[in-house]
């Protein structure tokens, strides 16, 4: 990678920068962006980087005054911002929320769900650096768009003292001042409007900043000249519709056999090292990728959840053969075939950078990566077949390892459990990475994998040029001497430049590594007499049993609700490559961000520890672990805040599915319970709300499906029978046959639905009559006579008992069509 297209990506980074330090003035006394970004790089910026930084005082400068870099820096910044004339600013304002605009597609014969913007609600984000700390923090808000110069100056003196201390720093080189500028801008511009245009208030400065320096990085190292720069600014049709750019995709496969397909012994150690390894891992080879290409890293525009999207110059499409048979050479090397990963790429003209073409691209990718996994390792060809083919294992009586069923390498007990080396560093790196306050990142030579069988997961990340060191303090660090470049990254935490004792140049960083790893509170004796000690991490039994109730153990998968259709749809006409860049970037925040934080705030149990094991979040769903009474709550939590993080964007959901086990029943399996409670049932729950019929937006527990509105009334009941079967105020408890009674009242509301839905098939009835059997059933008048009953034995509850009547006489035949649920619910929360 030259210094030149450093020094093109820096200018394009920065070139807006100015539009950020005017607003800290009023306008009368506003100076043009383009001046107040040459005085930013003149008073911050270190010395031996501003050669080269021109063009941020002249990427607006007529078109024949211009050379090329300014030219390139022109262009890309054109594409990315609306077209049409400049206009000046008036009062500065808030970030608003992209998904204020956020719209599905309805199905046939239904309407389309309004937007919070069709609404005439307006949301934005507070104007403050990025952080966790609280809820005013990453979450937007209902408000006015006017801020006063005053909190922009707050903002602005809190940045450049930021990137005073980062001009301090020792030995840095522009590759590692980029990077850390990159989290500096993300942590200060995030919340930014890139322009205070009506159109363009909800593209926030950060992603405009980083899709312009990522544009300009292709166009200068695609050598395109100054002519072509030329026609391409003047908008010649003919330039502007040939392909110039590559939208690059990458899809890790298997991913849910890798993590989830191992046995319940060991599985709480290891797969909190599986998910983080696979983050790495996709991380790792992302940023091989770009090495290669000799691209900067934020050329990467989203990385993730497995996934990675990245804008590459179109004549590195035809690197990608020989790129993608290195990494699938490498990774069946180290995984025998269980992780795939698929790389697909789409060509882009500049007009494909137009609103409303951006979203339909994206999808493309997401299509071709989808055919590209049906061809897994095709690309190695004959050598795949001999690798299929030749002789596996060691010979002799296999000794399979008991997580993962392997037979590679040498296998060794720990805990009574025989593992493999890549099982035993797995595990190692789950208890490393959940209480780490750094991950320091060191790049590398790529290790050769020939010859190979027994692998570590830093031997296989080592494979693809990176080793990562989860640690407490960044100079604990062991960096070799074959390590070349170093970031060091603060976990959880956007206080990341920090001055270190050891002096070593390293860039800085900050990750939202969603992790919550409950620690024992108490020392304890186990159901098999070993000695658990206060500190320990909590194994899975440890989590059945803090289980109120039944002692089972919970798990809960939650995703968003076709998200493919909200990035390649949802934006409509206003989709851009940079809102989709701020869709992505929001995501990711909720899910690797503030996920983590409901977790560690979530109450601990009688014990002392925590319940809940979050054993992946990222992308757009998330994996938790933890004693079963806590999951629908916490569930109900996390949609909750999702539903306040997207302005009550109906068109913009989430759904969940729980299943209980038992603490020994193997966690594969119970993985895939819970899979299908979210994907065959939530998912598929139909219903009417507000007279309109939606879909999905839903959670399924104990084998019932239900939308998020039920979910709620629901629980009501359940707080309310649970209320009843405990002593209150010197009222006794009433009797457990209340859950009996109200059982057979909704088994008896079944029957009767089965019987009538049969004869309106049947055209025995009308749809009308069938409305009322169903609502004036004998489950009526049976509701009535048995609570009347438990009314005479419990008076002194019978203001309670009247309650649980009207809850389910108010709610028609909808209510009734769920009470199971609570009832069930009560009676394992109550069980001994």
């Amino acid at each position: 990678m030259t210094d030149e297209l450093l020094k093109v990506t820096l200018a394009a980074l920065l070139h807006d920068v100015g539009k950020f330090a005017q607003r800290i003035v009023p306008v009368a006394q506003r100076p043009k962006h383009t001046d107040a970004g040459a005085d930013f790089v003149s008073r911050y910026v270190p010395e031996p980087f501003r050669a080269g930084l021109y063009p941020i005082s002249t990427h607006h400068d007529p078109l024949e005054e211009m050379d090329r870099m300014t030219k390139v820096v022109a262009l890309a910044d054109r594409l990315v911002a609306t077209e049409g004339e400049e206009e000046q600013e008036t009062t500065p304002g808030r970030l608003r929320s992209v998904f204020d605009f956020v719209q599905l597609k309805p199905k046939e014969g239904m309407s389309a769900i309004p937007t919070p913007d069709e609404q005439g609600q307006e949301h934005y984000f507070p104007l403050k650096g990025l952080t966790l700390e609280d809820k005013k923090g990453p979450f937007p808000e209902k408000g006015k768009r006017e801020v006063s110069e005053a909190t922009y100056d707050t903002l602005w003196q809190s940045f450049v003292g930021e990137v005073e201390r980062l001009a301090e720093l020792p030995g840095q080189d522009l590759f590692q001042y980029i990077e850390t500028l990159y989290y500096l801008l993300q942590k200060y511009t995030w919340c930014v409007p890139s322009t205070y245009y009506e159109a363009e208030t909800d593209i926030s400065l950060f992603d405009h900043s980083r899709v312009t320096a990522a544009i300009a990085a292709c166009l200068w190292a695609d050598d395109i000249s100054k002519d072509q720069l030329d026609m391409l600014l003047n908008r010649d049709e003919e330039a502007r519709q040939a392909n110039r750019f590559l939208l690059l995709g990458g899809d890790i496969s298997g991913v849910q056999d890798f993590i989830y397909t191992i046995t319940s012994r060991g599985a709480a150690k290891g797969l909190r090292g599986r998910s983080v390894y696979l983050q790495l891992l996709t991380e790792a080879i992302a940023r091989w990728l770009m090495r290669e290409l000799e691209l900067p890293p934020l050329n990467l525009l989203y990385v993730g959840g497995g996934n990675f999207y990245a804008l590459l110059p179109l004549k590195a499409e035809d690197k990608l053969p020989r790129l993608q048979h290195e990494v699938s050479r490498r990774l069946l090397a180290i995984h025998g075939g269980d992780l795939y990963l698929a790389v697909e790429g789409i060509p882009i003209s500049v007009q494909d950078f137009s609103f409303g073409r951006w979203g339909q691209r994206w999808h493309e990718v997401g299509q071709a990566l989808g055919q590209a996994k049906q061809r897994r390792f095709s690309e190695l060809g004959d050598k795949l077949h001999a690798v299929v083919f030749e002789p596996q294992g060691q010979g002799g009586e296999p000794q399979f390892c008991q997580v993962c069923q392997s037979d590679e390498g040498d296998t060794e007990e720990r805990d009574d459990v025989r593992l493999c080396e890549l099982c035993r560093s797995l595990e190692e790196l789950g208890g490393r990475i959940a209480f780490a306050k750094w991950l320091v990142w060191g790049e590398l030579e790529p290790t050769d994998v020939a010859g190979k069988r027994s692998w570590t997961w830093q031997d296989a990340l080592a494979a693809f040029g990176a080793r990562p060191m989860p640690i407490d303090r960044v100079e604990e660090a062991s960096l070799a001497a074959d390590v070349r470049r170093v970031i060091a990254y603060r976990i959880k935490d956007t206080r990341f430049l920090i001055e270190p004792e050891d002096k070593l140049p390293r860039a800085y960083g900050f990750r939202f590594l969603a992790r919550a790893v409950p620690r024992l509170g108490r020392d304890r004796k186990r159901d098999d007499d070993t000695m658990a000690h206060k500190g320990d991490i909590a194994t899975f039994n440890d989590l059945a049993e803090a289980s109120k109730g039944i002692k089972r153990l919970g798990i809960l998968r939650m995703d968003v609700d076709s998200l493919g259709l909200v990035f390649s749809e949802g934006l409509g006409e206003r989709a851009s490559i940079s809102r989709v860049a701020t869709l992505s970037f929001l995501m990711q925040l909720f899910f690797e961000g503030w996920l983590g934080r409901i977790c560690d705030e979530w109450p601990l149990s009688k014990e002392g520890h925590g319940k809940l094991y979050l054993t992946y979040a990222g992308g757009d769903d998330l994996f938790l672990v933890g004693a079963w009474d806590a999951m629908p709550e916490v569930a109900w939590s996390i949609q909750q805040d999702f539903a306040d993080f997207v302005g009550g964007n109906q068109n913009v959901t989430i759904s969940a599915g729980i299943s209980l086990v038992t603490k020994k029943f193997p966690i594969y399996q119970a993985a895939e319970m819970a899979h299908v409670a979210l994907d065959d049932q939530a998912k598929r729950t139909v219903r009417l709300r507000d007279g309109q019929q939606v879909a999905k937006d839903a959670i399924s527990f104990l084998g019932k499906p239900l939308g998020w509105e039920d979910f709620e009334v629901a629980q009501q009941m359940k707080e309310l029978l649970r209320g009843l079967l405990k002593s209150a105020d010197g009222r006794g408890p009433v009797s457990r046959a209340l859950l009996t009674r109200l059982k057979q009242i909704y088994d008896l509301y079944v029957r009767n639905e089965r019987a009538q839905v049969k004869q309106l098939l049947e055209e025995m009835v009308s749809l009308k009559d069938f409305q009322r059997d169903i609502q004036y059933d004998r489950w009526r008048w049976r509701l009535a006579y048995g609570l009347t009953r438990f009314k005479e034995g419990h008076r002194e509850r019978e203001e309670e008992l009247d309650k649980v009547r009207k809850w389910i006489m108010e709610g028609g035949d909808t209510r009734i069509a769920y009470l199971d649920l609570p009832v069930r619910w009560v009676e394992l929360l109550t069980r001994d």
